[in-house]
């Protein structure tokens, strides 16, 4: 009885190793992190372009890099940035491309005003050379409830080789446009109304954004369009 419980024993262990042997873990990116990845007292400076009011978004507080996964099989390894300021709130890279595409990583920014999950995508990455990527996303941060935001999509709209804001210059800056299912629209008839138009440049940052959302929050749709633009910045990756 003693030899057979060993017996046993080393079947359940050597099938335990095994098993997790199969995991397949999926690490952010080096090519994400050198991007998009900035460290604790980077801040940016941004300025309405109607209003002239201005806004700092910095970072009091190191990443944090964690993993989930959506089966056994799969371990993802995802890096949050939490955010102090009036206009974003988080930064979120992961190891898993969008939905609709097997190698685009998306940096995905939550905004106040507009956000889905994790955040919004503003720079995707790819392993090709190809240009105006198109992808998705869907999750469900409110259960299925009604007015809620359920997924985005999102397109490469082109990247600028020189760019100038406000006095900065940069040498690429790439265009993501994002559209979001409108607030106040269900499941079966999305307008797509809502869109963020993000400037990001790698390894500094995001330079301008343009949000056009309804700002009513009720159901007669007030539609208005806001940007703003980078003043002055200093990253630390």
């Amino acid at each position: 009885m003693g030899k057979q419980l060993l017996i046993i024993c080393v079947i359940i262990i050597l099938f335990g190793c095994r098993e997790k042997q199969q995991v397949n873990y999926n690490p952010v990116p080096d090519a994400l992190k050198r991007a998009c990845l900035f460290q604790k007292n980077s801040y940016w400076v941004y300025r309405n372009d109607s209003s002239g009011i201005t806004d700092c978004t910095y970072i009091k507080a190191n990443p944090t890099l964690n993993s989930t996964s959506f089966n056994d099989a799969e371990l993802i390894e995802y890096i949050v940035t939490p955010l102090e300021g009036n206009l974003f709130y988080q930064f979120y890279i992961s190891g898993v491309p969008s939905f609709e595409s097997s190698s685009g990583y998306r940096f995905l920014a939550a905004m106040h005003a507009a956000s889905i999950c994790q955040g919004i995508p503003a720079y995707i990455i790819y392993s090709d050379t190809l240009t105006n990527h198109l992808g998705g996303d869907g999750c469900n941060p409110c259960s299925w409830k009604y007015p809620c935001p359920l997924w985005d999509e999102f397109v490469q709209l082109g990247e600028y080789s020189g760019f100038t804001v406000n006095g900065l210059s940069f040498n690429k800056v790439g265009l993501t446009r994002t559209k979001l299912a409108s607030l106040y629209q269900n499941l079966y008839n999305p307008p797509h109304n809502d869109s963020v138009d993000f400037y990001f440049c790698p390894g500094k940052g995001l330079v301008k954004i343009i949000l056009r959302i309804d700002t009513a929050h009720n159901s007669v749709p007030k539609r208005a369009t806001m940007s703003w633009s980078l003043l002055r910045y200093s990253v630390i990756q």
